[in-house]
């Protein structure tokens, strides 16, 4: 379960910097890094609340796989690759 929450927290964070500017927000330069230069501390504690979270039900893992995570720079040209393995969703 810990790979799985560690792998849903890089996606969350690479997802959010890269949608941040469409909505308006600019991300802190000090967190707009790639999930690599996350402090570990940082790193951890998304973990740990994403750990939470499926352990609470609120998110559930699905084993569909999108393939391998592109890196940042991919992320920042424009790459069509969304988040989904593991591919979590809200718990009805």
């Amino acid at each position: 379960m810990k790979e799985h929450a560690e792998r849903i927290a890089q996606a969350f964070h690479e997802t959010y910097e890269r949608l941040a500017p469409n909505h308006g927000y600019t991300t802190r330069e000090a967190s707009a890094k790639p999930w690599s230069e996350v402090p570990a501390n940082n790193r951890a504690l998304m973990a740990a609340v994403v750990g939470e979270l499926l352990d609470r039900g609120v998110i559930e893992i699905s084993h569909r796989s999108a393939g391998p995570v592109p890196n940042p720079d991919e992320l920042r040209a424009g790459s069509r690759w969304r988040p989904t393995d593991p591919q979590i969703r809200p718990v009805p």
